[in-house]
């Protein structure tokens, strides 16, 4: 008899499934208890590697022992063991089938009726100061900030920034109120009292859905055992919550810190100086740390802050922020080689100075080791999204209005996301989500008021537009945004009154100026005015990103009108000379590629200019949503000539001929001459007359409106 045979008539082949089966139905049930909370998570592998170890004794033990009417015998008579093969078989079918049976019941259990488990949540909410003066405020705020630092190192354990958490600074209401609008299911809240070398800390954790105590303790100790204190909190609070913590864990919750008070208390100082974030309080914070970092060089937390503090100052100068961020980051990982704020402040750094690949690999390690970053996560959001992996970028803002619900940034970030892919009913839900969560937003106001315009309700985005400058009276950009917005149902005479109201005060402020490029464009006048305004604007370090859409057109159109071409492309040579290398480098889906491609096949430089144009083109096709830049896909392959792609393009869009479109693409299509080679085509004009129609019904409700 062979192997298999003798195998198979001793049942073993049958044994190897069902223990299989069975072993497999154990640890799914393990995880799911393990997910849940009653087991920590050291019961996983200790259940596997027993697991393992006891496969090849049922094996060995199936191939001596048979299971007979009787009972379990020693298979030592072939022939009686042949009889007792079908009755053995049919025993182990069954067993089984009732395996295979429940671990289908408990797969669907956990997918569907059990739904994903249950997150843990804290949140830390700003220390009450009980000093004598006030002036020890920085520091009950700085320990309450250290201890959310702490906690997000926990894996499993969700814990709203301080930005969300700091809101409810002497809050008055319900706890359940708090947890409500941060989405957690405890809160931690205490209080400090420094008195000379004494300090008392209490602290307590409680329960939102019913206000109970899950926790609380008072600590009576000497000013050098704040850090004993923190690491006393932590412990308990994670121990309170049910959620398991490693070895490795523990030793990250100040990882990167300091032992030394009079250098803690320097960062606490710098911490509260970035608080909201200020160029003079970027200022004060580089003071404090440096400080700190003199106090204790080996102090990470305090090089990388640092390196945070350089990256986000504008008035420094970009190439010295640069070299002055890589360097406090650099020597923040020497000490701490995983520390997530540095990665992402050294990210951050090499991607402004052009080094993406690099950028990247820093920025998704700091992702990787800091899930509650957001620092981490904002920039690596950003960049996600401008190499097209939008999916990515969307997953990662979701988290950080998870870990952020107060904070303006993860749904600004998500909403115009939305906006670009041209999912403009998901960008308006989202945007009423976050009037909803904050009303006094002009950034959710503003969102909303796009989402109206992308859908040809010019109305709605009008009267949005006056709120969003009454909610932020001293910004002049939002006030700037109102005599555009105008433009979008031809009232001319109401954005010239609007214009001259905002710039009366601050006539030469950015803001203003863009607002006048586009006004002088939408009337084609004052050409040379404009054209030098442009050069202007394009040259100051605050422009980037969309608002360069207007100077470049102003730029590159009316330079080649007034003859200027070798003086734009000398000044777009300075800004992108990586565009104008030979071969271009790292061009792609921005602004700048697809002007300096006008501004070359204008000029006469039609191979330069081809192959950035098709660059460009190429990477907007990779996604076929319609966006406000997708119109330039119309107005690329007229530059290059191509007529039928450019009206196959039009033909593509025409369907939802208002998505997409803002005051700028409005202006452009009614007065560039980039449509030039197709303005007398039967479907370009029936899509005038339709803008047209659209703006008549819009201004008319408008007009019925009481704005002031």
């Amino acid at each position: 008899m062979g192997i298999v045979s003798e195998l198979r008539r001793r049942n073993v082949l049958r044994m190897a499934l069902l223990y299989l089966g069975a072993a497999w139905l154990i640890m799914q049930v393990v995880d799911l208890l393990i997910d849940r909370g009653p087991l920590p998570e050291s019961i996983g592998p200790i259940t596997l590697t027993v697991l393992a170890i006891g496969f090849p004794i049922a094996l060995i033990i199936s191939w001596f022992y048979g299971l007979t009417p009787e009972g379990i015998n020693l298979d030592t008579d072939e022939e009686s063991a042949e009889s007792t093969t079908g009755f053995t078989g049919r025993r182990v079918d069954f067993v089984i089938i009732s395996v295979l049976a429940a671990a289908v019941l408990v797969f669907a259990y956990d997918k569907w009726w059990m739904g994903p488990p249950p997150e843990r949540s804290v949140a830390v909410l700003p220390f009450v100061n009980m000093s004598a003066g006030e002036d020890n405020a920085y520091f009950s705020d700085g320990l309450a900030d250290t201890m959310l630092h702490m906690l997000a190192q926990v894996p499993n354990l969700r814990v709203p920034a301080r930005t969300s958490s700091f809101e409810f600074r002497d809050f008055e209401g319900d706890i359940s109120e708090i947890g409500r609008r941060l989405n957690v299911s405890a809160v931690l809240e205490g209080s400090v009292q420094l008195q000379g070398d004494k300090v008392r800390v209490i602290a307590q954790l409680i329960d939102v859905s019913d206000g109970f105590h899950l926790w609380s303790r008072t600590f009576d100790r000497n000013f050098k055992d704040i850090f004993a204190i923190q690491d006393d909190i932590a412990r308990e609070v994670v121990a309170a919550l049910k959620v398991s913590m490693s070895d490795e864990t523990a030793e990250r919750l100040d990882y990167g810190g300091t032992d030394n008070t009079d250098a803690y208390t320097e960062y606490l100082l710098a911490i509260d100086s970035m608080n909201p974030v200020t160029s003079k309080g970027l200022e004060m914070a580089m003071r404090h740390l440096q400080k700190a970092i003199e106090i204790d060089p080996t102090y990470a937390r305090a090089h990388a802050t640092l390196g945070f503090a350089y990256v986000s100052n504008v008035d420094i100068g970009k190439a010295k922020a640069i070299a002055a961020a890589r360097n406090a980051a650099s020597r923040a990982l020497d000490i701490a080689p995983d520390l997530p704020e540095a990665l992402a402040v050294l990210g951050r750094a090499e991607l402004r100075d052009g080094n993406k690949d690099l950028g990247k690999q820093l920025l998704r390690q700091a992702v990787d080791v800091g899930p509650n970053n957001i620092l981490a996560l904002n920039a690596y959001a950003n960049l996600a999204y401008s190499e097209m992996r939008k999916d990515e970028s969307e997953a990662i803002l979701r988290r950080i209005i998870e870990l952020n619900p107060l904070d303006e940034s993860g749904y600004d970030g998500l909403g115009w996301s939305f906006l670009d892919q041209g999912r403009f009913s998901e960008a308006l839900e989202l945007g009423l989500r976050f009037r909803e969560v904050m009303p006094d937003s002009a950034h959710a106001a503003r969102l909303v008021a796009a989402c109206h315009t992308f859908m040809g309700e010019y109305a709605a985005s009008i009267r949005l537009t006056h709120e969003i400058a009454a909610l932020d009276p001293n910004n002049t950009l939002r006030a700037a945004e109102i005599p555009l917005s105008y433009l979008m149902v031809d009232m001319v005479e109401e954005a010239r009154y609007w214009f001259d109201r905002v710039a009366e005060p601050d006539p030469e402020n950015p803001s203003v100026e863009l607002s006048s490029l586009l006004m002088n464009y939408y009337l084609q006048q004052n050409e040379e005015e404009s054209y030098q305004l442009a050069r202007q604007l394009l040259t100051r370090p605050d422009y980037s990103g969309v608002y360069l859409q207007i100077p470049l057109l102003v730029l590159t159109e009316y330079g080649a009108k007034l003859g200027r071409n070798d003086s734009v492309l000398e000044l777009l040579d300075n800004l992108y000379p990586h565009l104008f290398d030979d071969p271009p480098r790292d061009h792609g889906l921005d602004l700048e590629t697809y002007w300096s491609a006008v501004a070359l096949l204008q000029s006469g430089d039609v191979d330069r200019g081809t192959v950035l144009m098709k660059a460009f083109l190429k990477e907007l096709d990779r996604d076929n949503e319609v966006s406000p830049v997708h119109w330039l896909s119309i107005t690329g392959r007229l530059a290059l000539g191509d007529i039928d792609a450019a009206m196959a393009k039009l033909k593509q869009f025409r369907p939802t001929m208002y998505h997409g479109m803002n005051v700028f693409a409005q202006v452009t299509l009614k007065h560039s001459k980039q449509y030039a080679p197709i303005r007398d085509e039967p479907e370009f004009i029936a899509l005038l007359d339709e803008y047209r129609r659209n703006a008549a019904e819009q201004r008319r409700l408008v007009q019925e409106m009481d704005i002031h």
